[in-house]
This record gives C-alpha cells, sequence and structure tokens, in this order.
C-alpha cells in the first residue's frame, strides 16, 4: 500500500481527534443551583414581551430578587389588552407577601404598552386608577412602590385603521409643526401639503393623546409628593428631536419644580429597558452599593453617534442611564468596577480585529459589559462574529446586549454588569461559579437572539416567509408557522457555532476547578403575531474539570465580575 493513502488516513484521523477536542464537553457534569433568592417583589411589566417581562425577571433572580409578575393568561397579547381588573386583583392579593411593587402605570391604565397608543385615558379611567393605587397604599403602608410610566412615541399605533395609513404624515406633520413653534427653519410646502392630507378627527386623536398623557404624567407626580411612592420614572418611547412627545417630557420637569419635597421622579429615553434598570436600582438600594461604570467606545467618533428612535448620542443614553440604573460614571480606570464598552459598526468596510483585540486586552484588567450595537441594524456591522474569530473568551463577559433601540441596549447592558458586579461581592467564593453559570446564561440567550436572529435572521426570514413591511403588523397564522420552523433551523446552526465558540475557555475558574460550558440546547417561539420579537429559551448543560496543579501551566491573571484576581 501506498503511504499517500495512509498520510491522509493519519492526517484525517489527527483532524478529527483536534475537533473532538475542541467541540467535545470538558469535565464531569456540573449542575448549579440558581443563585439564592433574599426578596420578592410584587411585578406588573409594561407588557408581556419577554423584553419587559422576562428581562427584569432574570436579571432580578442574578440580584436575588424574585419579582412576582400576574400569569400570563391575565397580561396583554398583542392586540388584545391585558385583564386590567384581574391584574388589579392579583397585585392585592400578592403584595401582602412582598417587600414592595414594581408597576407599570400603562398597563394598569390601558392593559399594556401597544393599547397606550390607540386611545387616550378617559377620566373614569384615570380616576379609577389612582383611586385603587392610593388604596392599594393604605392597607399597605409599610411596603416600597417604585412606578414608571412611558410617554407615547412619536409615531402612533400601526397596528389600527386608517392610523396604519398614515403614519408617515403623522410623523411628518408633528415634527414640522414643532420645529415651526420654536421658530426653526421647517419645510413648509411639506408641511402644508401633509396637513391637508391627515383626516381631521385623526390629527385631533393624536393631539388628544399627547394632551392626556401630559395631564396624566401631572396628575402622577402630584399623587406621587402625597403618597409613600418609593420612586417614579416617565420614560419616553421611540422619539426623535423634534415631534409633541418632547413637549411632554419637557413639561415633567417643570411639574417636578412645583414641589419642594418629593421623592426621586426620573425622566428617560426609552421604554422597555425601564423595569431592568429598576431591577438595578432596586438591588443596589438594599445592598448598598453603587458601582462605579467607565464608558469605552469602539472609536472616539462612535460616542457622538445618533442611531434611530433615539433624539441623543451614545455617550447621552450611557450617561442617562448609568444614572438612572443607580451607578456612577467615572473616568479613572482604577476607581471603575467594570467596563461599558460601546460598539456600532456602520456599513463602511471596516477592520474589527483592532477592536476585538482591545477588548480581550480590557477583559483582562476589568469585568466588560458589551454592548454591540448596528447603524443599519445588521448583522455584518456587529462586533461578536469578528469577537468569536479571534477567539475573545466571550463566555466571560460581564453583560451582551444589541437589541433593539441603542437606549434598549444600553440600559439592559447597565443593569446586567451594575448587578453581576455587585452580586460577586455579596456572594461568598463558593457561590461564585453559581452566579456565573447563571450569567452565562442570560448572555448565551442575548448572542442567539440579539445578533443572530434580530441582525442575521429576521432580515432574511421576512423575505423567504412574506413578512416584509414593518415588524410589527400582524401576520397569518400559515406564514408565522412558515417563520416558526424557519428559525427553529437557522437558530440551531447559530446555536451550534456558539457552543464551539464557548467550550473553548472556562466561563470561571478559580484555585481548584475550571467551569465550561458543556452543550446548549434552546426553545423559541414568537410570543405575538407577529416578527418583531422572539421567546428564547436556553438549557446549558456545564461542565466542571478539576485543575491538575503537577502540570506547569502559563496562568494569566485576570478578574472575575467582582474585580478579585481569578485564574482563568
Amino acid at each position: 500500500m501506498k503511504k499517500g493513502p495512509l498520510y491522509l488516513c493519519g492526517a484525517a484521523a489527527a483532524a478529527v481527534c483536534v475537533l473532538y477536542h475542541t467541540l467535545a464537553p470538558k469535565g464531569v457534569p456540573f449542575s448549579p443551583a440558581p443563585v439564592p433568592i433574599s426578596e420578592s417583589w410584587t411585578f406588573v411589566p409594561l407588557d408581556d414581551r419577554p423584553p419587559c417581562r422576562r428581562f427584569t425577571e432574570e436579571l432580578g433572580a442574578l440580584a436575588g430578587i424574585h419579582f412576582a409578575a400576574p400569569p400570563h393568561e391575565l397580561m396583554d397579547w398583542y392586540e388584545v389588552p391585558a385583564h386590567i381588573p384581574q391584574v388589579w386583583d392579583y397585585v392585592e392579593k400578592d403584595l401582602p407577601g412582598r417587600r414592595g411593587a414594581l408597576l407599570s402605570t400603562d398597563l394598569l391604565l390601558f392593559g399594556g404598552l401597544l393599547h397606550s397608543r390607540l386611545v387616550p385615558a378617559d377620566a373614569a379611567s384615570t380616576a379609577q386608577f389612582f383611586d385603587r393605587l392610593e388604596a392599594l397604599m393604605e392597607k399597605n403602608p409599610q411596603k416600597e412602590y417604585s412606578l414608571f410610566t412611558v410617554i407615547p412615541r412619536l409615531l402612533i399605533s400601526d397596528q389600527v385603521l386608517p392610523d396604519r395609513w398614515y403614519q408617515w404624515h403623522l410623523m411628518t406633520w408633528a415634527v414640522n409643526m414643532d420645529k415651526k413653534i420654536r421658530g426653526l427653519p421647517y419645510d413648509e410646502p411639506l408641511y402644508e401639503s401633509v396637513k391637508k392630507e391627515i383626516p381631521m378627527d385623526l390629527k385631533w386623536k393624536y393631539m388628544t393623546l399627547y394632551r392626556d398623557n401630559d395631564t396624566f404624567n401631572q396628575m402622577l407626580i402630584d399623587f406621587s409628593t402625597k403618597h409613600p411612592v418609593t420612586d417614579l420614572v416617565i420614560g419616553q418611547d421611540d422619539a426623535h428631536p423634534f415631534g409633541l412627545p418632547n413637549y411632554n417630557r419637557l413639561n415633567v420637569k417643570s411639574y417636578v419644580k412645583n414641589y419642594d419635597v418629593h421623592p426621586p421622579i426620573m425622566t428617560s429615553q426609552g421604554a422597555d429597558e425601564l423595569g431592568a434598570l429598576a431591577a438595578s436600582r432596586i438591588y443596589l438600594q438594599e445592598s448598598g452599593h453603587r458601582p462605579r461604570v467607565k464608558v469605552l467606545y469602539g472609536s472616539d467618533a462612535m460616542k457622538d453617534y445618533t442611531l434611530p428612535f433615539v433624539p441623543l448620542t451614545l455617550q447621552e443614553i450611557a450617561e442617562e442611564k448609568i444614572a438612572l440604573s443607580g451607578a456612577v460614571e467615572t473616568a479613572s480606570d482604577e476607581e471603575a468596577d467594570y467596563y461599558l464598552f460601546i460598539h456600532c459598526g456602520t456599513d463602511r468596510t471596516e477592520n474589527y480585529r483592532p477592536v476585538a483585540h482591545r477588548v480581550k486586552t480590557l477583559m483582562k484588567e476589568k469585568p466588560l459589559a458589551l454592548v454591540d450595537l448596528s447603524m443599519h441594524f445588521a448583522g455584518g456591522e456587529c462586533l461578536l462574529p469578528t469577537l468569536v474569530k479571534e477567539e475573545v473568551p466571550i463566555g466571560r463577559l460581564l453583560a451582551y446586549s444589541g437589541w433593539n433601540t441603542a437606549s434598549n441596549a444600553i440600559g439592559t447592558a447597565v443593569a446586567q454588569g451594575n448587578i453581576v458586579s455587585m452580586r460577586a461581592h455579596d456572594l461568598p467564593q463558593n457561590e461564585l461559579p453559581r452566579l456565573y453559570a447563571q450569567n452565562l446564561t442570560f448572555n448565551a440567550a442575548r448572542f442567539l437572539d440579539d445578533w443572530a436572529y434580530q441582525k442575521v435572521i429576521r432580515p432574511h426570514m421576512a423575505v423567504l416567509a412574506g413578512l416584509n413591511g414593518s415588524p410589527e403588523v400582524p401576520v397569518s397564522e400559515k406564514s408565522l408557522a412558515g417563520a416558526q420552523d424557519y428559525l427553529g433551523r437557522e437558530l440551531f446552526f447559530y446555536k451550534t457555532l456558539l457552543v464551539w465558540a464557548l467550550r473553548q475557555e472556562p466561563f470561571y475558574q478559580d484555585q481548584h476547578d475550571a467551569y465550561y460550558l458543556q452543550d446548549l440546547s434552546f426553545e423559541s417561539a414568537f410570543p405575538w403575531q407577529r416578527a418583531f420579537e422572539i421567546d428564547l429559551t436556553v438549557h446549558p448543560k456545564f461542565g466542571k474539570k478539576r485543575i491538575d496543579k503537577r502540570i506547569n501551566f502559563d496562568y494569566t491573571q485576570e478578574v472575575d465580575c467582582s474585580g478579585r484576581s481569578a485564574v482563568w
């Protein structure tokens, strides 16, 4: 027999061995219990979508807080509002056994975020809301009450007709009207043209929505000064530098000035991330921690980027979310508890390798929370693929976030960064593997959802499954079923790549053991009859491998999420 084939067989066998070594699970099975829960809160989310509900629940669990939300059957489902009386009943029955309540006024008043855009709140509903809230506080005077509400977005509902037909007209009219009122240059011919095309009843509905929201905000601020409200956050949904909603935000600040004594009343751009930020704020208030965050960017220019739906630069968003979360920003490397690294790719051909290597170096210095943004919401503009290619240990990221708006993504990363970095200080050393395993579970879902689904799969699926157009427009059950099958197949592919990358390095290592991700399975579905979001649950399998101290390892000293030195 010739040697050539033998050599080929040997090479193939060697390749198989190498592949098995890199892919095979490492260590014996490690099945960590969740980190201990120390307190619980009654929780009414903005709506039942995963970012509004599950993110708060899961980040709360990392903080040792159980957020008890109403059963799903009582909550909203896309175009169907929540069962408001039953949700109130749930809150009243559940609160006595909890430390406090984190409550969305939009769900308790309208039945959810989407329904708050449809019609203004009538006087009777508003009065009933405040009556029930007051009665709740009178029956439970020793509880803490954290409230949040949302100013409607510039584009009102695109679920009903004729609203959907006039979305562009309403936005163009409102933006130019705002500029006109401020005495700024505006497109007068376009303004006059679209004003004539919008039906009068729709213009009246649009203006009434913001007028009544402004009135409600004023009433809510007044209520908060007279009742035991712990804090109040008034968020602004998807916004533009100009438009009617901005007056509501400015008015909130003026209303607060009318009171000498009041609880913390804060405003924020964004909506869906308010629950996660509240989880951070509650945890930090109870624990006494005040994490110091140093913000870094992929380039000097990125801090001045302004992305769609948020009229703030990335730097302004970061400043706002850090303050709202209960943390504080620092310019000092020495003082920082962790780095918040914000990267935003563009459609320009760029080499992300230097950025990836910078992230890798920074991770050796401090825990690092990564915000992976895209100017055009495209997978190729994101940093994650380059991190994997350059063998950056993504399993040791403090946080990973890149979903929806820049406000959503930065707010979630800050909340997670605060909680995990400070929780690592609170827990004993032997419980840290549980914390990091639970944190990796959250991050793995973010890798698959924020990047794989939102940036890669969904754009392709829109074409293949006939889901073009607004992602919020309802689709047929037939189309959604086809999209579900496609989603599962595509996510499996990216899951396989993700598992390969995460297996390469331990996600945590102490002086005795190294902890690895062995495998990962998932469940995915569309929570509502649209492609805008998915409900993703990951099921990781972990392994623990004893460190053989007889072997002369070239250890690299790094830090764990607490800032304590650890051997990776």
